[in-house]
């Protein structure tokens, strides 16, 4: 089945579940969707729990990602899966070996949700492959997970476990330019003399 085939099959889910408004996200062989009460079910290939529900069974139709419930968007990588939640911070779950998950672990599969290290101010998460980025409120942005060709943009290709800041994506605004310097010269006139020359008439 290609990816627009599954994207038909997902809008037919999300209309199943009675959700309004629900968005959709696509991992390696699996799928989830947001609901607008801020919760999240997924469905497919579990084996590395991407799933959330806390096992590694595969499912053919939509569970409930355990402890999520305030979720405002949501994103899939090739086998873990993050939610971004109301209060900025991020949850993520499902295959770590690269520290995809971004808890300071490695462990190779996460069953349980796992919170970010050191992201509190997120405003939107993207996914991709095994890492994974967040963009935060000063426009700074942070990513973890596999990082052999630079995928981070932290200037080095060592995978991270834990967050860190993409290189050269922000700078400061520029200092306030200074007043503007006035062309105007004084110019003062010499005082005027009140001495009156008083001429004789000559004498005779």
């Amino acid at each position: 089945m290609d990816r627009r085939s599954v994207l038909r099959v997902l809008l037919v889910v999300v209309f199943l579940l009675n959700v309004e408004g629900a968005s959709i996200a696509l991992g390696g062989d699996y799928s989830c969707a947001l609901l607008t009460d801020g919760t999240m079910k997924c469905w497919g290939s579990n084996d590395y729990g991407q799933l959330g529900d806390g096992t590694t069974t595969n499912s053919t139709i939509p569970v409930e990602v355990s402890g999520i419930t305030t979720a405002t968007s949501i994103a899939m990588g090739r086998v873990h899966s993050c939610a971004l939640l109301t209060d900025g911070t991020v949850k993520c779950w499902g295959r770590n070996n690269m520290g995809q998950l971004g808890d300071n672990t490695t462990i190779d599969a996460s069953y349980t949700i796992s919170e970010v290290s050191g992201i509190t101010t997120a405003t939107s998460i993207a996914l991709d492959g095994d890492h994974s980025c967040a963009l935060l409120t000063d426009g700074t942005m942070k990513c973890w997970g596999l990082n052999d060709y630079g995928h981070l943009g932290d200037g080095t290709t060592t995978n991270r476990a834990t967050p860190v800041e993409v290189s050269g994506l922000y700078s400061s605004p520029p200092p306030p330019s200074p007043p503007p310097t006035s062309n105007t010269t004084n110019v003062t006139s010499p005082p005027s003399s009140n001495t009156t020359n008083v001429t004789s008439p000559p004498s005779s």
